[in-house]
């Protein structure tokens, strides 16, 4: 619209000929829908509580300040929900699976990656969304129910830095002179006497930017050296579609049905919608094998199966699932249904 200005907002309007009202007997029950946008979190605060605006999506350290405003202000009429988004949304570290890219081999081998997945503290990186997340495990978040796999012993890989450096011991990784990184062994199928050090490419203004620094100290502890570099998103982007990269932190999210997001690791996505180039052909079968099939229960045995590999093979270490904040005016916005039952109805309705 030539009345749109970067920044202000937009306004939607009901469109009186909608084909759902004849198709599904549905109609839309509002006239007129305004998105808002605001530069600060605090001013969009300040919008709901004084009544500027009806319902509105928060960070979660905006969101625990907007908890504590309503502890000691318990008659505003605002209610609040924090849990799953419906898009399945996670936060990973990557690995680069492509094996023609030159930098450090290393990351190929799998005794490596438990290394790192073990020396991942899940619950420290969960703390900095002010307990708004939930530890991760795959790209398949508990949000589509049965069809979640949730890893358990002896599998798991638990935050445990004394089972990282057995891990590493076990596979012929051993100290430097100064006790500062680890060195494959000589007889290394990636690279032999190699030291284990990565770079994590990470997206500016992201709030990883900060778990990176911690995720290096913890790695560091067991002779993983963690280089952190930081750009911008497109830059980002163009060096994980390009497998121009050693690890990266990114994020994903998905819709209804996941299929799109176990798609993400088959081979079929390498050089496509795939970040981390993983190849596995009994990942493919079983990924052919959970949309061909109209059998529910084959499909569900298909699609946890691809989550156990995913997990196992470390290329896509999910570290938290963040939780959608939002707070609403229940003086204005009534009727939208429940949204624990039917998380479908959250604002994070994307698709």
């Amino acid at each position: 619209s030539s009345e749109f200005v970067a920044g202000t907002g937009i306004t939607l309007l009901r469109n009186p000929s909608y084909h759902g009202a004849v198709d599904f007997g549905k109609m839309i029950n509002f006239d007129k829908l305004l998105l808002k946008f605001y530069a600060t979190p605090g001013e969009l605060t300040v919008a709901l509580t004084g009544g500027s605006v009806d319902v509105a999506q928060f960070d979660a350290s905006t969101f625990d300040n907007l908890l504590d405003i309503l502890g000691m202000n318990p008659s505003l009429p605002i209610s609040t929900y924090a849990g799953l988004r419906c898009d399945s949304y996670s936060k990973e570290i990557e690995v680069n699976m492509h094996d023609s890219w030159l930098a450090n081999p290393l990351r190929l081998d799998l005794e490596g990656r438990k290394a790192m997945a073990y020396a991942t503290d899940k619950e420290m990186i969960r703390s900095m969304y002010r307990g708004a997340a939930q530890n991760g495990s795959t790209l398949v978040s508990p949000i589509y129910g049965d069809l979640y796999w949730a890893p358990g012993p002896p599998d798991a890989y638990a935050f445990d830095l004394a089972l990282a450096n057995q891990t590493l011991d076990a596979a012929g990784y051993t100290w430097d002179s100064n006790l500062s990184v680890r060195v494959s062994a000589s007889d290394n199928p990636y690279s032999p006497n190699t030291q284990l050090s990565f770079s994590i490419a990470v997206i500016e203004g992201d709030p990883l930017d900060y778990v990176a620094d911690i995720l290096a100290a913890d790695w560091a502890r067991v002779g993983i050296d963690l280089n952190v570099e930081i750009y911008d998103i497109a830059l980002w982007a163009q060096i994980v579609y390009s497998y121009t990269y050693e690890l990266a932190m990114s994020y994903w999210s998905g819709d209804p049905d996941p299929d799109y997001l176990l798609f993400t690791q088959t081979s079929y996505a390498v050089s496509g919608w795939s970040e981390t180039a993983y190849v596995n052909p009994e990942y493919d079968e079983n990924f052919t094998a959970s949309v061909e099939s109209l059998n529910s229960a084959v499909r569900q045995t298909a699609i946890q199966n691809m989550q156990k590999m995913m997990y196992r093979d470390a290329a896509v270490m999910v570290t938290v699932y963040p939780y959608g904040c939002y707070a609403w005016r229940t003086d204005n916005f009534t009727g939208w249904g429940d949204w624990i039952g039917h998380p479908g109805r959250s604002l994070h309705n994307v698709w």
